[in-house]
């Protein structure tokens, strides 16, 4: 065979437009008398320049033409930020997410505060968190107040519903369904009759800054009301300064409602008859003061290890104890010592709290070892106890704070710092 060169010219053109299916019948049938053509080479697509990108993705007009049924639930998984941004965006997506959103149950949670910490008279403590929730029927949402505690602020209060003050600093307000669930710092038991107008919802958490005796009754009234039909917490600071005897905390105790379940009092003399008539409901109980000696408004609070483990009644529905933890008491100077004496000092609290799960110290400290906090951390958590401090403090001036400082960072290495108030409470301590 003779091979033509001008067809071999022609050929990679002639080739190249019969496509990929000509290309391979035409490979499988050339000729035996010729050599195979060349391959043509692979041209390279051209580069098109991609599109920009829209200013504001078409994410409203697409969820507006869902179902309004199909919307709620869509939004019923979002954040409340995200419900509330939402809603600017077209009718239909306001519809749904006020829907998403209605009926809503907040509790709130009050804390009088002085006029000097706040810019305004009443603020939303942490908005990000309150709009970081997630709305789930059965859940509330949970939101703190922080209202200055001057008095023509809460006679203000009293004449407009405190409720309507605070549901005004709520976004979506008309869709939520606002209760005042706590009220801590109140200065005096009217306040509360005050600041607890209709509508308000049932009381858990009650914390008073101080009661006077000529309070007590108008307290008692206060306990026995349905606004405090559910309380479950009760807290009072500076109790009865003048003569804080038990004959004014007894008809405290007899007030209370069943639902009531954690206790604590600042102080009560004597603290082994006063605890000695605390209701079997009760499950935290504080505050009992060890090997430490508080001045409180001309007495002094405090009892020695040695009387606690001979006066002081058995409670064995307590499962929960709030206890001050201090260097020594002037009857007793210093703690059992050592491993055996931290063991020692937890086989007593046990014995007085045998269903004890969880102690909670408040500790005046002058060294480690005084009081002797480690040994006793570690012989409760051996009993599968929980031990956490959340308050450090100073005993007396000569702790120095470095002295302080090395305390904390001894503690901290043993990992039995873990209570969530402690670094505030540490902080104000140091101070």
């Amino acid at each position: 065979g003779v091979w033509i060169p001008c067809l071999s010219r022609q050929w990679p053109k002639a080739f190249r437009q019969c496509g990929r299916s000509s290309m391979a019948s035409s490979s499988s049938s050339a000729p035996a008398w010729g050599p195979a053509p060349a391959t043509p080479a692979r041209r390279r697509l051209a580069r098109k320049t991609a599109p920009p990108l829209p200013t504001s993705l078409p994410t409203s007009s697409r969820l507006a033409a869902l179902p309004i049924d199909v919307l709620r639930r869509v939004f019923a998984a979002g954040t409340f930020q995200e419900l509330w941004y939402t809603r600017v965006a077209c009718q239909r997506l306001a519809a749904a997410s006020l829907a998403a959103l209605q009926g809503s149950l907040v509790q709130a949670e009050v804390h009088l505060v002085t006029q000097d910490e706040l810019e305004g008279l009443i603020e939303l403590e942490d908005a990000r968190a309150f709009l970081a929730q997630v709305p789930c029927m059965g859940r509330p949402l949970s939101a703190s107040f922080s209202v200055a505690a001057a008095e023509w602020v809460l006679d203000q209060a009293s004449q407009q519903s405190l409720l309507d003050m605070l549901r005004e600093l709520l976004p979506c307000r008309q869709a939520l369904d606002l209760q005042i669930s706590a009220v801590l710092g109140v200065s005096s038991p009217r306040h509360v009759a005050a600041l607890l107008g209709p509508g308000a919802g049932p009381l858990r958490r009650l914390g008073l800054s101080a009661l006077d005796e000529d309070e007590i009754e108008g307290f008692c009234t206060i306990l026995r009301s349905f606004e405090c039909g559910e309380l479950e917490s009760l807290a009072i600071d500076n109790f009865c300064r003048d003569d804080p005897s038990v004959d004014h905390f007894l008809p405290i105790l007899a007030a209370l409602p069943r639902t009531c379940r954690s206790l604590d009092v600042r102080h009560v003399l004597p603290l082994t008859r006063a605890f000695a008539s605390v209701p079997v409901g009760i499950r935290s109980l504080g505050t009992v003061v060890l090997m430490a000696e508080i001045f409180y408004h001309s007495r002094v609070v405090g009892m020695s290890f040695s009387h606690f483990v001979t006066h002081f009644p058995a409670l064995p529905h307590i499962s929960e104890l709030r206890l001050l933890m201090g260097p020594g008491h002037y009857e007793e100077p210093t703690w059992p010592q050592g491993t055996v004496g931290g063991e020692v000092v937890a086989a007593a609290l046990l014995e007085k709290f045998p269903g004890l799960t969880s102690l909670v110290v408040e500790a005046l400290v002058e060294s480690l070892t005084a009081p002797p906090l480690l040994d006793v951390a570690f012989s409760f958590r051996a009993r599968g106890v929980e031990f956490s401090i959340c308050e450090l403090r100073a005993a007396s001036r000569r702790v120095s704070p470095e002295s302080l400082r090395s305390i904390t960072a001894g503690l901290s290495a043993a990992h039995i710092l873990q209570h969530p108030g402690f670094p505030r409470a540490l902080q104000a301590g140091s101070s």
